[in-house]
């Protein structure tokens, strides 16, 4: 509930959940020469479809002489990862785990992920995913949600290891799923007043399991992950918010998902403004330049237009900066999802020939390479006849 995989809400990626992935493996291809057409093999009317969108805004991309093009992302590799079958396997891998009640191994697992720092090709941290599993499961691995059975189950794990950080998350989130079954889903004008003492009361009992187990339980930055989703509910001070998230980068200055979750408490939605979201997403890139460059910015991003903004256009994002955040990502981690997912938003949002690069990529990459999604066609067909309407 905490991190929905937003491909899954993208997974925090964009609308890709109607991705049909093939197999992606072919030779390495010649980068895709500027404004020249090149032959696929793609054969589907939709892919042909998609590409002749792609072709289009290249045109006119092209066509804007006053404009230099920037500097075309890495090829894609030859063994271009399905990222799908990637997540898929951890997520399976975990929730087998899980019905055998292997808990030492899930702890081993999670140890894992986090002093390897393991991700995926993509960018995607291999925590994500445990973890998007684990929640699923007590939410669903049972005979209905909420259920008894589920807080069971978590008591048990906690009973049998009691400094395992993921015990100690899984106690913590049975609580607050109690809380959005009384709740329910909705926004909070929805909301049924004798629902709000329930849900209150079980949040309020999810943050005093994850206070009560600081010492092991932060050993894991989900424990800082889960906490700076809670705390927006619990009238803490921003001073105290601050601290929550300074301590959080000082110990995993490298996980990102540390700088989203922290994000969300500076939308407007939750008292914050466009204005302080910037500047946060300004100083994440900064705090996690070591090891992000400065690619947070646009991650950070990424994930605001998916659930929030909608159009960042709304927003008060620096294009210029976000474009070479992309490129510093995608210069890091050079797939196919990672293009077209930056190709859908740049399409979607900037008015410069930026996506093309990324779609010429995608055009000239592994014989293989997935065909377009339908909503980033559409949005690339949509700012070609903004370009053409502007003379841009």
């Amino acid at each position: 509930m905490f991190r929905v995989p937003v491909d899954v809400a993208i997974g925090r990626l964009m609308e890709l959940a109607r991705l049909t992935f093939v197999k992606r493996r072919g030779n390495a291809a010649d980068s895709f020469p500027a404004c020249t057409p090149r032959r696929t093999t793609a054969g589907a009317t939709a892919v042909r479809a998609a590409l002749v969108a792609t072709a289009s805004i290249a045109a006119s991309a092209c066509a804007a002489a006053s404009q230099s093009m920037p500097p075309e992302p890495p090829a894609l590799p030859a063994e271009d990862v399905d990222e799908l079958t990637l997540r898929k396997l951890i997520r399976d891998r975990v929730t087998g785990m899980l019905q055998a009640r292997d808990f030492a191994g899930l702890d081993r697992l999670a140890a894992e992920n986090t002093e390897g720092r393991l991700r995926s090709p993509s960018g995607t941290s291999n925590a994500y995913w445990y973890y998007s599993a684990l929640y699923d499961y007590l939410k669903d691995g049972f005979d209905k949600p909420c259920s008894d059975r589920a807080r069971e189950y978590a008591e048990d794990w906690l009973r049998r290891f009691p400094n395992s950080p993921p015990a100690i998350i899984a106690n913590a989130s049975i609580y607050i799923k109690i809380g959005f079954c009384a709740r329910g889903e909705g926004m909070a004008d929805t909301v049924n007043p004798e629902a709000w003492p329930i849900f209150e009361s079980n949040i309020a009992k999810a943050v005093e399991i994850l206070e009560a187990n600081k010492d092991a339980g932060s050993k894991d930055p989900e424990w800082y992950i889960v906490m700076q989703d809670l705390v927006k509910t619990q009238g803490w001070s921003d001073q105290r918010i601050k601290a929550l998230h300074a301590e959080a980068v000082s110990r995993f200055s490298w996980d990102e998902d540390i700088y989203i979750a922290a994000s969300q408490g500076h939308l407007p939605k939750w008292g914050g403004s466009i204005e302080e979201f910037d500047r946060f997403a300004r100083q994440a890139a900064e705090a996690s330049r070591e090891t992000g460059g400065g690619s947070m910015y646009a991650r950070i991003y990424w994930n605001a237009q998916n659930d929030f903004y909608g159009d960042l256009r709304n927003s008060n994002v620096d294009m210029d900066r976000l474009r070479a955040s992309f490129r510093d990502f995608a210069a890091r981690h050079p797939t196919s999802w990672n293009y077209q997912s930056i190709a859908y938003i740049l399409c979607r949002n900037d008015p410069s020939p930026e996506a093309k690069i990324y779609l010429n990529r995608l055009m000239g990459g592994p014989d293989h390479a997935p065909p377009m999604t339908e909503s980033t066609a559409e949005a690339c067909k949509k700012m070609e006849r903004y370009l053409a309407r502007t003379d841009r």
